[in-house]
């Protein structure tokens, strides 16, 4: 099991060094986006218009692809930290003790690994580091260090009785 989670966190790593040295109009999918859901998207997505950072999110100033993709890169973030943190909790479960000693030192090792994303990110053209990002995959890790934590502490529970 150990082995599977130094597996997954290598995954993680390559992928994150990867995608943060890809320029944006290489990973953008507002092109496909766009033919998928035209230029007026569905109408519950009519509606959504806040700032992120400095960027203005809305489906009226920039369409229903645009903000899709943004939620979907969000989402991309907070779910690439959340298995990050579960496959390092795995991979350290009996490396570290007490638990509470490993999820800190977890936490802080992810979101450490997200700012250094970040700043890796800021020398890639049309990429920009932002503070937001960071915490958002500081929260991601932070749920999949609790949730396998749990899940592991239901394991062990079950086997004593």
């Amino acid at each position: 099991m150990r082995r599977r989670g130094w597996l997954i966190v290598a995954g993680i790593l390559i992928l994150l060094f990867i995608s943060s040295s890809m320029t944006y109009r290489q990973q953008s999918l507002v092109p496909w986006l766009t033919r998928l859901v035209g230029q007026h998207g569905p109408k519950w997505l009519a509606g959504v218009d806040f700032w992120w950072a400095d960027q203005h999110i809305s489906t009226q100033v920039k369409g229903p692809a645009v903000v899709i993709e943004f939620f979907l890169r969000k989402l991309a973030h907070f779910g690439t930290y959340l298995v990050l943190g579960a496959g390092l909790t795995v991979a350290l479960r009996k490396a570290v003790t007490p638990t509470w000693l490993r999820a800190g030192l977890l936490f802080f090792a992810c979101t450490g690994v997200a700012a250094f994303d970040e700043f890796h990110q800021g020398f890639t053209p049309g990429r920009s580091p932002l503070f937001q990002d960071v915490m958002l995959d500081a929260v991601g890790a932070a749920l999949g260090i609790l949730v396998t934590v749990a899940i592991q502490a239901l394991r062990a529970r079950r086997r004593r009785g």
